[in-house]
């Protein structure tokens, strides 16, 4: 038997040279793996033997040689392959070990930095080329070649080995091809996105035919500019699997993928207490977790089904979660929480004493994580806060055949940006604000969406209907079951108002300030009915759908 290894990851090496000293194995193995190795196995001999030409290029150049290829990818059963190795004074190898340099893994470490060339020019030094040939040669000669690519899998090699009297059998060596290509794609996946988004976000090459905004207005019969930062092509990223309990319901299968570039984000959180999350804790937590990472003050979110039913902005952490359960603390019971402030005692002590499936929060005191550390089916989550650029932020949403993409929805409104189209303005900046706040919410609602806020805080949310007028009854409906005052208050809405009956209906209800897109053919009507009602609105000129 004859081996070749040359690992990035040395870790298990000693278990190798145990099972290639049993059965009396040649090694020839490369720079420091090959010093590593001669420390377990002295016979280990350095790869250059066999190749007669030196390592070169600060070691960027060691395996690439016909030496080794011709040893990898010969078919041991065709005769003119064996002829050829013969006349070269060459043999085939049996088996490879090799793993990849970590790109991955060195990408978390990059400094936060503005000098982005220093950083690039380092991460290109952890783009393997020698390994990432080697483990493509080795996979598309698997009936010839054992290719092993996973310390963790080193084990499994010497019981094989063992039980085979030395050798390994073909579906052993098969279940390793398929895993070296999935590998493969991965690593190349995960270097394509990286430096695509690169390009995209620092404006390189934007006119080359490759560039990632080359795709034609022409074609498209839109702007351009609008779609600069969407690549032609999607790459698979380098996912990450875990395995979930089940689906949205108990007779579907589900996996969360994540990506090991990117510890930020609900999937790259820390399991601080209880069991493992489901399908529907992910996507509720995420929506919270969204949300709370958008608004700017101390706040507390409350989701229920993935849609926020309280949320509340408030000068301390425990008055925001207060604020946000009062706003609907029915649909609150066994919801998802998320704050954006380290979560302190006083709100951990108000958590306690109510049901609730998940906590997700930036950290948490210690007596904090105490408190709620006692709920043993208590999930505590410590999340760091994800909030990408506009040039790499994308949503992806599968459909029958395809997969749509989208840059995330990052607009928001200030006080100077809003167009205000009524007679009446706002008589105080708390009015303005609870309407910047209320277009906050509403955008992580389901549309149609109505978000009736008052003081930092939400007072009725109807969402998800397939009327806007019916949405605006849904939300007072809320409104009138937890007996809130909302005189005064404020409303935002998703999409403009195609008739005037909604704000006819929040006007019986001393609504004072509405903000919505604009943009409905009847404008002029819903504005003059504001008026009417004296009632202030304002135009942002952006609509927010979220169609879940």
């Amino acid at each position: 038997n004859r081996a070749l290894v040359s690992v990035s990851d040395k870790t298990s090496l000693d278990k190798l040279a145990e099972v290639f000293q049993e059965f009396n194995v040649e090694v020839f193995s490369t720079g420091g793996t090959a010093k590593q190795l001669q420390q377990y196995l002295p016979e280990v001999k350095d790869l250059t033997e066999l190749t007669s030409f030196p390592e070169i290029l600060g070691g960027r150049v060691k395996t690439l040689h016909p030496h080794v290829h011709g040893g990898i990818l010969a078919r041991k059963d065709n005769s003119a392959d064996m002829a050829t190795l013969k006349e070269l004074q060459l043999q085939p190898f049996d088996l490879v070990v090799v793993n990849l340099y970590p790109f991955a893994e060195q990408l978390l470490k990059q400094e936060d930095t503005l000098d982005q060339e220093k950083n690039l020019a380092n991460l290109v030094e952890f783009i393997d080329i020698g390994g990432i040939t080697l483990l493509r040669a080795s996979a598309k000669n698997y009936n010839n070649v054992v290719l092993m690519t996973d310390p963790q899998d080193y084990g499994n090699l010497a019981n094989e080995m063992r039980s085979n009297n030395g050798s390994v059998r073909g579906e052993f060596s098969a279940k390793r091809m398929a895993a070296a290509f999935t590998l493969s794609s991965s690593y190349d996946s995960q270097i394509a996105n990286y430096f695509s988004q690169q390009l995209t976000s620092t404006g390189k090459d934007n006119n080359s035919p490759n560039s990632l905004n080359s795709s034609s207005s022409k074609a498209s019969g839109g702007d351009n500019q609008q779609h600069g930062h969407l690549p032609k092509q999607l790459f698979s990223a380098d996912l990450e699997s875990s395995e979930l309990r089940y689906g949205e319901n108990p007779h579907q299968q589900a996996a969360l993928y994540r990506d090991p570039t990117d510890a930020t984000g609900l999937a790259g959180s820390q399991l601080l207490n209880g069991k493992p999350l489901s399908y529907n804790n992910l996507v509720d937590a995420n929506s919270a977790w969204r949300l709370a990472c958008e608004l700017s003050g101390t706040c507390c979110v409350i989701v229920k089904h993935a849609q926020p039913c309280g949320v509340a902005v408030a000068p301390s952490q425990v008055l925001a979660y207060e604020r946000a359960l009062l706003a609907d603390k029915e649909s609150s019971f066994g919801g998802i929480i998320a704050v954006n402030k380290i979560l302190d005692e006083e709100t951990a002590l108000k958590i306690k004493d109510n049901f609730i499936e998940v906590v997700i929060a930036p950290d948490y005191s210690q007596n904090a994580l105490t408190i709620l550390s006692s709920k043993k089916n208590l999930r505590l989550l410590k999340t760091i806060p994800h909030m990408p650029s506009e040039e790499t932020a994308k949503i992806f949403k599968t459909i029958s055949g395809g997969v749509l993409m989208q840059t995330e929805d990052q607009y928001i409104p200030t006080a100077d940006s809003l167009e205000w189209v009524s007679k009446v303005q706002p008589t105080d900046d708390q009015q303005v604000t609870d309407l910047l706040f209320a277009w906050q919410v509403a955008k992580f609602c389901h549309s149609n969406a109505i978000v009736i806020a008052k003081d930092g805080a939400t007072c009725g949310i109807g969402a998800g209907q397939t009327s806007r007028v019916f949405s605006v009854r849904l939300a007072l409906l809320r409104v009138a079951d937890n007996n809130l005052d909302i005189s005064g208050a404020a409303v935002a809405s998703d999409a403009f108002f195609p008739f005037a009956d909604s704000v006819a209906l929040l006007a019986e209800k001393d609504i004072k300030s509405i903000i919505q897109p604009g943009g409905s053919k009847r404008d002029d009507e819903v504005i003059a009915l504001a008026d009417e009602k004296n009632i202030a609105m304002a135009f942002t000129g952006h609509r927010c759908f979220f169609h879940g």
